[in-house]
């Protein structure tokens, strides 16, 4: 191998949707960060695909207590209560970090932000950027990213991660031509998605193998809720040419 083939960060982010780049956008704050992605980043994972929309609570007449309620009823109170609760608190602030980084929402007549009713709901509480929300987002995110410092590795597929006892300290990936790189960090973030391409029909983006539940089963992690697989809710079957196809919710 050779001595190039060997990267060393702060934080090595596995995964290039949403999670992956705002996780990157952050973590580069306090140090080298380098984010990898089996695709170029912005165009795989499900974020870009996204219709519909973001929930925050942005009324007066709605609230986070409220807002906490409908998707603990929405997940058949199956959803973990403490992670709904960081939900529920921090999107309005993450919506907010969007529009400042330059995304364009749509905005009412009253030039506040737009919100729409989707399912279960009890408020208009979904933000959304015509019928491109997810898109809308993903570039938002791809340009600060760009702006922040971090290092991005596109189409280099990561095989597994590498350990020192019980410790991750990175991971071992091959780039487009299969040859092996070696990256060394202090931290290593997985937002590597679901796995839903086991089915032969899904909604979800083509990138969504798994890869990640198997790195991180091998790595030790214990996997939970595993029979929580997310689709969205509606898609297309017929034609052919059109199954898995997304349909937004909004209709």
């Amino acid at each position: 191998m050779r001595a190039g083939d060997v990267v060393d960060c702060h934080v090595l982010v596995i995964g290039s949707g949403g999670a992956g780049v705002r996780a990157a956008i952050e973590a580069a704050r306090y140090g080298e960060t380098v984010l990898v992605s089996k695709t170029i980043a912005g165009k795989g994972g499900c974020t870009p695909m996204a219709e519909g929309g973001y929930n925050a609570v942005l009324r007066q007449e709605d609230s986070c207590e409220i807002h906490y309620e409908d998707t603990l009823r929405g997940g058949a109170f199956l959803n973990e209560p403490d992670l709904v609760r960081i939900l529920v608190k921090e999107s309005p602030q993450r919506i907010d970090d969007l529009i400042r980084w330059g995304a364009v929402f749509d905005f009412s007549n009253e030039c506040e932000l737009a919100q729409r009713p989707f399912g279960g709901q009890r408020f208009p509480r979904t933000c959304y950027a015509g019928d491109r929300t997810g898109h809308e987002m993903m570039m938002t995110l791809i340009e600060r990213f760009d702006s922040s410092g971090a290092t991005k590795m596109e189409e280099v597929t990561v095989i597994d991660l590498l350990k020192e006892g019980d410790r991750v300290i990175g991971a071992f990936a091959l780039d487009e031509n299969g040859d092996p790189i070696v990256i060394t960090a202090d931290s290593t973030i997985l937002a590597t998605g679901g796995g839903a391409r086991v089915y032969d029909i899904s909604t979800n983006s083509s990138s969504g193998t798994g890869d990640g539940f198997a790195m991180g089963y091998r790595a030790g992690a214990e996997l939970i809720d595993m029979e929580m697989v997310q689709f969205h809710p509606t898609g297309a079957v017929y034609p052919y040419d059109a199954r898995g196809r997304l349909i937004t919710e909004a209709v």
